[in-house]
């Protein structure tokens, strides 16, 4: 949420319903009949989610500064 709240200045109502509808999240994988989970999930994008792709912006926007701080090549 920090990254949301401070680098895309999301505020107040908005930043709340972003919080409550990413929290609590769980997901299960499934492999033929094998099935596991669920498993609290702490960070992720929800597929199928109109909103989706502001949330995989707001998860990778700093990829290149880690890449940098890290010297990852």
């Amino acid at each position: 949420m920090s990254i949301l709240r401070d680098r895309f200045l999301v505020a107040g109502a908005a930043l709340t319903w972003f919080q409550l509808y990413l929290s609590g999240r769980t997901q299960t994988f499934i492999s033929g009949d094998d099935r596991s989970g669920p498993f609290t999930v702490s960070c992720s994008v929800p597929q199928g989610s109109v909103r989706g792709p502001i949330e995989f912006i707001s998860y990778t926007e700093d990829v290149v500064e880690l890449f940098d701080r890290y010297a990852v090549v």
